[in-house]
């Protein structure tokens, strides 16, 4: 998305970003420039909990509208008991067992490598572990579904999927003692808009209580705004410790140099 904005700069303006994480955030500032907005009290109280304790109430760039914690799913009810931590999992002799997204093309295999890399638990994991190492999540997620692995990395929302569309309960998320690293989508307005009025609106139309249910139920990722739970399965997830983004600042600027370290390891 940003190379492609970058190309378009002398063309037709953006004048609205939806989807960029958290740590594409960077990036974005260092090649364009991008409108501040003055954020409702539920933005910043979340970005406190999530991303960083510093951030204040006064305009920012980036404006979160969902997010979900990542986590390794399975339908094995014996390895939901036996497993609490990223340690206890890859200790398990689960040979071909785990499907990842790597980390040089999926975002929650780049959170996984980093939340690996800042439990010193990298060292301990190996090729052996994984049935498939894929691009992207579906194709990973797809080899749990036909059952081909036992555990999956994914989101703490997706078991909602199988409770909701295949009334199966079986399908759980690990929970881990140490907690649990988040994927954050955010909207942005490029500072070039021409609508910057309208694209503003429709942040504000993002974060409506109807979107946040509607972004929560079609999209299976998590309201900004927990109150939005109440009253659905999502409520019915386990509660689990949120590390918030800027644990992770150290190591993501250090991107090139961990993810040569994954090549090395696993390519």
């Amino acid at each position: 998305v940003l190379e492609r904005m970058a190309s378009r700069k002398s063309s037709r303006p953006i004048d609205l970003v939806i989807g960029l994480d958290q740590f594409l955030i960077d990036k974005a500032k260092k090649q364009l420039d991008w409108k501040k907005v003055q954020a409702s009290p539920i933005v910043y109280r979340f970005l406190r909990q999530h991303y960083s304790e510093n951030v204040a109430d006064e305009p920012i760039e980036f404006i979160p509208f969902d997010f979900a914690p990542i986590a390794f799913v399975t339908h094995n009810k014996q390895l939901q008991k036996s497993i609490s931590s990223l340690r206890d999992l890859f200790s398990k002799k689960l040979k071909n067992k785990i499907s990842i997204q790597n980390p040089e093309t999926a975002t929650t295999g780049y959170i996984f490598w980093l939340w690996a890399l800042k439990n010193g638990v990298a060292n301990q994991i190996s090729k052996d572990h994984f049935y498939t190492i894929s691009t992207g999540w579906a194709e990973s997620y797809g080899a749990f579904k036909k059952k081909n692995v036992e555990v999956t990395l994914s989101y703490l929302t997706s078991p909602v999927f199988h409770w909701v569309t295949e009334n199966d309960r079986s399908v759980q998320p690990l929970v881990f003692n140490e907690g649990h690293p988040s994927q954050i989508e955010f909207l942005a307005i490029p500072a070039a808009c021409k609508e910057c009025q309208l694209a503003e609106q429709f942040v504000n139309f993002m974060l409506t209580e109807n979107i946040q249910k509607l972004l929560m139920e079609k999209n299976y990722m998590l309201p900004i705004d927990s109150d939005n739970m109440a009253g659905t399965e999502f409520s019915k997830l386990p509660e689990v410790k949120i590390i918030p983004s800027k644990d992770y600042s150290a190591l993501h600027k250090r991107k090139d140099e961990i993810l040569k370290q994954w090549q090395q390891s696993f390519n």
